[in-house]
């Protein structure tokens, strides 16, 4: 027979007193209460039992019986001794399945010493090791036990049968793990969780050279989840940086603690680090100038073959900027500096050599421009994405045409929209000439960014513009507003190739209908999103959304429009079939949005997600009919819904959907988390906030 060697924790301890006591690991109520009642019995029997026998002893010295007092206090003696040592065992047995080991291995001892002499104890902690995979333990215990308990004791030959049982384990052991072929050895590693693997590592030096000789594992690190837990306490595959080091490619996150990144970047100056060459980390506020000089070393030691480098810093003082970076990294291809705090990104710029970079992000204080930038584009002809924060419309976007010719991506300002993240759109973005995405808030852009546009309208794929959030801001304040002429041009460029557009938080500042000529400008649209437009859609805005046969996804949010125009548009997608509508994802929210314009959304066929917002709580019929169009809608996926009133019988209705697989109600009225569980099968997931 052979056994497996796996560190003591995989085994619940529960188990080894089943096996010990033969019993089953739980008991029936009925079954507990009328033992422990029995116990008390028992238990209160013992304490008069042995408060006679003292008083009879007492009794029998006080006439003078020496004798029989010595032969009755001996036998006393022996039946406490065995009650005591049956006492410990049982509380040992009680503490194993509780999981207590430390306190279960001190019962265990005490059984040792109260009774040197009786193999009880030695049984029960030699069989407790040799449970645990622990024989050499077992071995040392059990011939402890033979050296103590006499031959002529009545358990001595269980002893020994104990003993020759161990040492069959004992000989018979086999690690499998460091016998399989490396290969197979391998392929468990591969689908065994990273923590997992950092704790295969502890538990003998040959699972430790097969775990960290295997590259697969380490070659990507994340240490984001640090940020979550006590790292300090955890076992986490950072603390094997120094004999995996040569093995790491991507390293993701750090803890927002100063002396881990200090320690982190010694680390990176001290070890091997050949392979690594996607760095991410946050730097806490560190003003030394130590620490800069600890950077830039650390950066040196990896500049080999560093290609990707992104760090958010929380003070400035001790970070290179992105001139000292690039001096140091020659083989960088992108670059995230986030230093919101830092006056100048670029200053001093001298970087006497081309950069092989393709993408750079750069989040900073001060605006960027002028003569540093125009030194940077020059060095950088391979530059693909532009992404920052603050810029100097005047000159910009010239100087981005005249440096930037093979630009796909072009990001100004903040990347999110109302918690949409455009940056998703990057996926389709190919390595052709032109510009294909471009997101601006509108604060940044004027006559400048409309030439940009006419050069590139044919290439352009996606299309952001509106008034960012910033940090601290609330989400509706007074929207920007830009004068007539820019709208003018804007909505007379043709857009036939771009397929996502999304204009948010805007004014046009005129009464000419701006939106629904530029609409008519982009036929081809397949995504589409319009929020907190100040001005009122006009019908113009949406036949020209009537038009756009490859839409897939429409979200109109918190605008003001005619809500007849808002019906007719709806109308018209429920009029096309499910096989020629491409219409699969539809937002509506606002107070324009009313009790029909909600019903008829319900019967649009061709719907895998609909997310409605209600802006008022309207007539109990409406919701009703809403609520069975959409469980009769053939490929609806997901549904949310946001402050409406429902009713338990209208989740029962919701049940019913054949294709329904995602619930998700935010302060919905009349209902109860327990109406939800109660209503919805396990096929359907459900997520609900109360009001």
């Amino acid at each position: 027979m052979r056994f497996i060697l796996v560190p003591k924790r995989f085994f619940p301890s529960s188990c080894f007193v089943a096996i010990m006591t033969g019993t089953k690991r739980k008991s029936d109520p009925k079954e507990i209460n009328s033992s422990q009642q029995e116990k008390r019995i028992a238990t209160d029997k013992s304490k008069w039992h042995h408060s006679s026998t003292t008083k009879k002893i007492k009794e029998i010295l006080e006439n003078g019986h020496t004798m029989q007092v010595i032969n009755k206090t001996t036998c006393t003696i022996q039946d406490l001794q065995t009650e005591m040592l049956l006492i410990l065992q049982l509380r040992a047995m009680a503490y194993a399945q509780k999981g207590r080991y430390e306190e279960e291995l001190h019962d265990a001892l005490s059984m040792m010493t109260f009774a040197p002499h009786d193999t009880a104890g030695y049984l029960y902690l030699g069989r407790r090791y040799a449970y645990q995979g622990y024989q050499k333990r077992a071995m040392d215990v059990l011939n402890k036990g033979l050296e103590k308990v006499s031959e002529a004791h009545p358990e001595y030959e269980l002893l020994l049968e104990e003993k020759d049982k161990t040492q069959k384990l004992l000989d018979d052991r086999v690690d499998f793990f460091t016998c399989l072929p490396y290969d197979i050895a391998c392929r468990i590693i591969d689908f065994t969780p990273a923590d997992t693997v950092t704790h295969c590592s502890r538990v003998s030096s040959s699972w430790r050279s097969l775990v960290l000789n295997y590259p697969l594992p380490w070659r990507k690190i994340d240490a984001s989840i640090l940020e979550t837990i006590d790292y300090k306490k955890c076992l986490h595959s950072v603390i094997l940086l120094p004999s995996i080091s040569h093995h790491v490619e991507v390293f993701d996150g750090l803890p927002y603690d100063r002396g881990y990144e200090t320690r982190f970047l010694k680390l990176l100056q001290t070890n091997n680090f050949s392979n690594l060459c996607s760095l991410k980390m946050t730097c806490v506020e560190n003003t030394q100038m130590s620490y800069h000089t600890l950077f830039c070393s650390a950066l040196t030691s990896i500049s080999g073959s560093l290609k990707s480098l992104n760090i958010f810093s929380m003070n400035t003082e001790g970070i290179p900027n992105v001139s000292q970076i690039l001096s140091i990294c020659h083989r960088l291809t992108s670059l995230r500096l986030d230093t919101r705090w830092m006056d100048h990104m670029f200053a001093p710029f001298h970087v006497p050599y081309s950069t092989h970079l393709t993408r750079i992000e750069l989040c900073c204080k001060d605006e960027v421009g002028g003569i540093e930038l125009q030194k940077f584009l020059q060095s950088s002809p391979n530059l693909r994405w532009f992404s920052v924060t603050k810029c100097n419309p005047i000159g910009f976007y010239e100087t981005i045409q005249k440096y930037c010719p093979n630009l796909n991506v072009l990001f100004l300002g903040e990347k999110h929209f109302a918690g949409y993240n455009t940056e998703k759109w990057c996926l389709d973005v190919n390595q052709k000439e032109g510009l294909q995405v471009v997101h601006a808030t509108l604060h940044l852009i004027g006559l400048g960014f409309i030439k940009l546009l006419e050069k590139h309208v044919h290439t352009l794929l996606g299309l952001s513009l509106g008034k960012a959030l910033s940090f601290g801001q609330i989400r509706y304040q007074e929207s920007v507003t830009l004068n007539s002429e820019f709208w003018d041009e804007f909505s007379t460029l043709n857009f036939n190739n771009l397929t996502r557009f999304i204009l948010y938080r805007t004014a046009l500042n005129s009464t000419r209908h701006h939106i629904g000529n530029t609409l008519k400008n982009m036929p081809n649209l397949e995504i589409l999103q319009l929020e907190e437009v100040r001005d009122k859609l006009s019908s113009c805005a949406f036949n020209s959304i009537k038009k756009m046969h490859k839409l897939s996804e429409l979200k109109i949010e918190d605008c003001h429009f005619d809500p007849i125009d808002l019906h007719q548009l709806l109308e018209f997608f429920v009029q096309n079939e499910v096989t020629t509508s491409s219409l699969h994802t539809l937002l509506l929210q606002g107070r324009s949005v009313d009790g029909t314009a909600m019903e008829i959304s319900g019967q649009i066929k061709s719907l895998t997600t609909l997310i409605i917002q209600w802006g008022s709580r309207g007539p109990r019929p409406s919701v009703e009919r809403f609520v069975k169009s959409v469980s009769q809608l053939p490929r609806l996926e997901q549904l949310i819904l946001n402050d409406m009133e429902l009713t338990s019988g209208d989740l029962k209705v919701l049940n019913t959907s054949i294709s329904l697989r995602s619930v998700r109600l935010f302060a919905v009225h009349g209902i109860t988390k327990e109406d939800m569980e109660a209503s919805f099968s396990s096929n359907i997931s459900y997520l609900f906030t109360a009001p």
